[in-house]
């Protein structure tokens, strides 16, 4: 009897939680459209998050498969520069995402 399979993200759910991640949705985006004009606006809106999280996609893919932990940033943070500023870096990304999920998504 085999257990329950892993979902796996499809691309488009990828590309949502991309564009959402980055730009937080078209909320916000009127000084854009007002600034550049409604196609520059909407294709910049529409492009920046790919062109913003590609980079970090290949880096964390690349640090992910050299470092293969569940603890992810902290690990590679504390194998540079050691067990405290590894801690540090997991302590305030908790506190920081917690405190900007309250402030950006409200």
């Amino acid at each position: 009897m085999g257990g329950i399979g892993r979902k796996k993200l499809g691309v488009v759910s990828l590309a949502l939680i991309t564009y959402f991640n980055v730009s937080g949705g078209p909320w916000g985006s009127e000084p854009i459209v007002a600034a550049c004009g409604p196609f520059v606006g909407i294709l910049a809106t529409l492009v920046f998050p790919f062109i913003w999280c590609l980079p970090l996609a290949l880096s964390f893919a690349e640090l992910f498969s050299a470092f293969p932990t569940d603890s992810s940033f902290c690990t590679w943070v504390g194998k540079a520069f050691g067990r405290r500023m590894g801690f540090q870096v997991g302590l305030w990304t908790w506190i920081a995402g917690g405190t900007l999920l309250g402030i950006e998504k409200l």
